[in-house]
């Protein structure tokens, strides 16, 4: 029997009859996938239970149900709360899962520097503590770290450590996180056939364990294989993964995966659906806090305004997302969205538009003008030059000549 199982077999023993009922519909909850009952039930468990071991096993079990409904920063309290526990009576077991728990915590909020702060002081605990189940724990996510900072060889290195141990004791589920991620390296490295045979290794562990939103992360990530060589195939799985996780209420899982068959729509050309898909995927983010996912689905929100040559509307996303990228520590993702915004004005303030009715009648726009005609009338700044027969009536421009009005766009010369 793992360590674990032992820990919560003997938890179970001291509590009393009303925890002991709580506790199980709140594990039967989880296991239905009924994240907002489980939260509550094991949120009213923390405040009954005095025993210090036993909060802190239900903390980490509060935690773990929070980041799977997308409710990042609930997860981080019930973490942080766990930790404090654990360590003012010095319970190891506990304190290595929280530690764990606050990595990712840190990884989904984008700041690499503390999940590794997390991870190495759970490593450290563990192997002081011969806890090969926490020491298989937090090297797994030490080298998923390294795989979200693009340092592959460490991110394999330590995978493989912790998929050597996982195998030893068999702890399938650390088994499955372990081929996840280093699929997750091979395709870093376009390694896709030996990124396709992590994920269905991870799959099939998953599909064991019954587990169905790490199956549906599964599901996403093979279609990401195919994303480039079956766009199809790929729509496919993630439309498959995107209704396994609409089936157990994973709002996080969801979010993940219509941003995904965003991308495939948009690489079809069709920007009205991949549009859909995007604000769907911001919209689910938002809802649960997984900031790190709600700025990538505006940020693509914006890539498809870009595509309509909807500049004010693309450049309106670019800021928001860099904006939120910025906040959770993610500089690098916030400068690509500055990077496209200066792109847009250079490209934008470099072009001259001409409006012409025919003979010497028409008006030009230069890089730097701007003509604005509305109810309170016209507004005129910068560049702009009017020429012959123009007059402004009631909101519109009249532009008197013989022939059709015609917008011209040309570079303007450097």
């Amino acid at each position: 029997m793992p360590k674990r199982d032992k820990t919560l077999k003997r938890l179970l023993k001291d509590m009393d009859r009303e925890e002991k009922r709580l506790f199980k519909d709140a594990v039967k909850a989880k296991e239905d996938y009924n994240y907002p009952d489980a939260i509550a039930r094991f949120q009213a468990l923390v405040n009954s239970i005095f025993d210090s071991a036993e909060r802190c096993y239900v903390l980490n079990q509060l935690g773990e149900v929070q980041m799977s409904a997308g409710d990042v920063v609930e997860a981080k309290h019930s973490y942080r709360h766990a930790v404090t526990v654990a360590e003012q009576v010095m319970l190891t077991e506990p304190l290595i899962d929280a530690l764990c728990g606050l990595g990712e915590v840190y990884r989904v909020l984008g700041k690499p520097e503390q999940a590794m702060e997390s991870f190495n002081n759970a490593l450290e605990h563990a192997r002081k503590m011969k806890d090969d189940e926490g020491e298989a724990q937090a090297l797994a996510g030490i080298g998923a770290t390294y795989e979200d900072t693009e340092d592959l060889d460490e991110a394999e290195m330590h995978l493989r450590q912790a998929l050597k141990i996982a195998e030893r004791i068999n702890d399938k589920e650390h088994q499955a996180y372990v081929h996840a991620n280093w699929g997750n390296v091979c395709s870093d490295r376009e390694d896709d056939s030996d990124a396709l045979e992590h994920y269905e290794k991870a799959f099939k562990l998953f599909e064991r364990l019954d587990d169905k939103e790490g199956m549906a992360w599964m599901m996403g990530n093979i279609g990401n294989v195919f994303r480039e060589s079956d766009a199809e195939k790929a729509l496919k799985f993630y439309q498959k993964a995107l209704a396994m996780n609409t089936g157990i209420g994973n709002l996080k899982g969801q979010a993940r995966d219509c941003n995904n068959i965003g991308n495939i729509y948009r690489a079809q050309g069709d920007g009205k659906k991949a549009l859909e898909y995007y604000t769907k995927c911001a919209d689910l983010a938002h809802d649960v806090r997984s900031y790190e996912t709600e700025a990538i689905g505006i940020y693509n929100q914006g890539t498809v305004y870009v595509d309509w040559e909807q500049y004010d509307k693309g450049i309106d996303c670019y800021e928001k997302a860099a904006k939120m990228f910025h906040e959770m520590g993610a500089h690098e993702k916030a400068g690509i969205c500055e990077s496209n915004i200066r792109e847009i004005k250079q490209v934008t303030s470099s072009k001259k538009t001409t409006i012409s009715g025919g003979g010497e009648s028409g008006i030009t726009i230069g890089p730097g003008g701007s003509l604005v005609i509305g109810p309170e009338g016209v507004k005129i700044e910068g560049n702009v030059t009017i020429e012959g027969d123009v007059s402004f009536e009631d909101g519109e421009a009249v532009i008197g000549g013989d022939g059709e009005i015609e917008i011209e766009e040309t570079e303007e010369e450097k």
